[in-house]
């Protein structure tokens, strides 16, 4: 983003010595650094970690509540041991936290002085 509000979309940014960043995409375009307001990308393996805790810790206090399927009785019964419902909520969320955070990712944000 540029400090005039102009967006600019690319796959490719390098920064030059004579602090010139240029852009190549369809067309090689040259701007200064002192244009420019932001600039931001998105990572999608960085956004396995905050999913894999927030997955573990959410599926381990559902699993606490003691409502998970229960192979052994056919159902939806509270299992007697709660240490294995927290453990089977905890591995599915951290499961469902990881396919989650890697489909959101994570956006970098780099900000520049005004």
């Amino acid at each position: 983003m540029l400090k005039n509000s102009q967006v600019l979309r690319t796959e490719d940014i390098r920064i030059l010595p004579d602090s010139t960043i240029l852009f190549t995409n369809n067309i090689s375009l040259h701007i200064q650094l002192a244009q420019v307001k932001q600039i931001s990308y998105k990572n999608h393996w960085q956004g396995i970690i905050p999913g894999f805790v927030m997955g573990m810790t959410i599926g381990a206090s559902i699993g606490d509540t003691g409502l998970v399927f229960n192979f052994k009785e056919g159902g939806n019964h509270p299992l007697k041991d709660y240490a294995t419902d927290s453990a089977l909520g905890a591995f599915t969320g951290i499961v469902a936290g990881v396919v989650v955070g890697f489909i959101v990712g994570w956006n970098n944000i780099y900000q520049f002085n005004p």
